[in-house]
């Protein structure tokens, strides 16, 4: 019988059609009995139909067009020498600094689409939660209820923190998908608004961020291990405010 860790590992292959067939009847078979995974899964299907439909499409910058098209430059074009090893010495540092520029061009155009993609995912999943009126699948304001309740759902330990005397209570929390894997989504509140946070393993300390995106605030830094996203349509000196906070604690 599936549980929910493999089946929430499996989701995205599921939604794309992507599995084989045991694995597909494994899978919805288990979404037949567990209301949590079959609402991830409902979720991540509006979120695969309304990318199809909607998803932005971001142009190269328009310096990194005029570079590599200066690189395609009949004129410039690189031409095999006579296959001669003096010849051939006289190329590898031409060669060698084309592959250097080659991988620095890749960086740049991998490394902001990631993180813009982790951005997306993050307010996807924080409106998803809104949308579908399901805010926690834990209902609680007890942080020694909370945090045994991942036990066994994640292959982490997230960090819960009690902001009550602040007043920000935590609600509760639940599972989520962000960047390919299951996270852990706190969820606190503040008078009308409601606060998510999301924790993940960080292999190594990321840029930090505060922006807003959609409509809705985001912060995020890392820490101890363990990557944060506060996201909210609360006025964004509150959540600052929130997001000190729980720093602060979290470093005690």
């Amino acid at each position: 019988m599936m549980d929910c860790k493999r089946a929430l590992e499996l989701m995205p292959a599921a939604v794309d059609g992507e599995l084989a067939i045991p694995e597909a009847l494994d899978i919805e078979q288990h979404l037949e009995t567990c209301a949590a995974c079959s609402r991830t899964h409902a979720a991540q299907r509006l979120l695969r139909e309304r990318l199809q439909a909607h998803a932005t499409r971001h142009r190269a910058p328009a310096a990194l067009v005029e570079s590599v098209e200066r690189l395609l430059d009949p004129r410039r074009r690189f031409r095999w020498p006579s296959w001669q090893p003096q010849a051939l010495r006289r190329h590898i540092p031409s060669f060698a600094a084309a592959v250097a520029l080659g991988f620095a061009i890749g960086l740049v155009l991998l490394r902001q689409p990631m993180v813009e993609r982790v951005q997306d995912a993050v307010v996807a999943s924080h409106v998803r939660a809104l949308m579908a009126s399901r805010a926690v699948d834990v209902d609680s304001d007890d942080r020694h209820v909370v945090k045994p309740w991942f036990g066994g759902r994640l292959d982490y330990s997230p960090q819960v923190i009690d902001l009550r005397a602040s007043g920000f209570p935590l609600a509760g929390a639940r599972l989520d998908y962000i960047d390919g894997r299951p996270v852990a989504a706190l969820v606190y509140h503040r008078r009308q608004h409601i606060i998510d946070v999301y924790e993940w393993p960080a292999q190594r300390t990321s840029n930090e961020f505060q922006g807003t995106r959609q409509g809705y605030h985001l912060i995020h830094w890392a820490d101890a291990g363990l990557a944060y996203w506060v996201v909210s349509d609360l006025e964004p000196g509150e959540l600052n405010d929130f997001a000190r906070m729980l720093r602060t604690r979290d470093a005690r």
